[in-house]
């Protein structure tokens, strides 16, 4: 079976953030590890892959997060199965947030929740209820990360009855507001679809690299009640990345503007 191109991506970028995060060169971190400049140089092109045992030293060695630490090494320990799939305890979103910094395309459709990088503090405090979280503070580092970005694409496709979540916050009307301002932002654009649709049965976000060379290959991520699960264009699953390429090609274009649907305005959900 061949190993995952996705898995392979991630690891090699997800190392090269460590070490710029460190301030290292390859021949500093080789030192710092006991290996050559050439072993570094194998894990960051993808030639090879470290222990597990040895990412989480670098991790550990760069201060970040235990659980960015976790998903690494449940990266490394299963990339030889194309379309990573993780369970309710490892689910983790660190690789959506690589992709985030590093594909050219990005569409996100959701059939609950408003998407976590449009998210404001009031969404988090009083619909989900999660104020102060680890979780909020990524959610915001995406959106300042995406709002950055000058060489990508972003698509949004949210469901209407996500927004009547909103009627239960108090300020509604600034998180209506933040996403028409974020759908005005250049190579953005959200639309909102309502009614019976085909991919009215969950939410999925779809990754193209569109020619960026830092990008890995492309893929869809879905969540269930208890796993999640990465699909790359394998040879196993190619029809399966068909059938979502196709799938979000058809509900964007059944969605309206987000603008449009509020004329600038948001007596809609009053």
């Amino acid at each position: 079976m061949a190993d995952s191109r996705l898995a392979k991506w991630y690891i090699t970028a997800e190392l090269t953030a460590l070490r710029a995060i460190l301030g290292l060169s390859e021949a500093g971190l080789a030192r710092a590890l006991g290996v050559s400049a050439a072993t570094i140089r194998n894990w960051e092109s993808g030639k090879t892959v470290p222990l597990r045992s040895v990412a989480k030293d670098i991790g550990q060695m760069a201060g970040v997060e235990q659980s960015r630490i976790d998903f690494l090494c449940f990266v490394i320990d299963n990339y030889k199965v194309p379309g990573l799939v993780a369970n309710l305890h490892t689910r983790n979103v660190r690789m959506i947030e690589q992709a985030e910094r590093t594909y050219g395309y990005m569409f996100k459709y959701e059939s609950t929740f408003i998407p976590g990088p449009s998210q404001l503090d009031g969404y988090q405090h009083e619909v989900l209820r999660q104020p102060g979280s680890e979780e909020q503070k990524r959610k915001q580092e995406r959106g300042r990360t995406l709002r950055a970005r000058t060489d990508a694409k972003v698509d949004m496709l949210i469901e209407y009855n996500a927004l009547r979540h909103l009627r239960g916050m108090t300020h509604w009307d600034r998180q209506i507001e933040a996403l028409i301002k974020d759908s005005e932002r250049p190579d953005w654009e959200i639309r909102v679809i309502d009614g019976a649709h085909p991919a009215a049965r969950g939410s999925f976000d779809f990754y193209k690299p569109d020619g960026l060379p830092q990008a890995g290959p492309a893929f869809v991520y879905t969540e269930s009640l208890d796993q999640s699960r990465y699909i790359e264009d394998s040879s196993s699953l190619a029809n399966v990345l068909d059938w979502y390429d196709q799938l979000r090609n058809e509900v964007w274009n059944l969605g309206r503007p987000i603008k449009e649907i509020f004329d600038g305005g948001i007596q809609l959900l009053a």
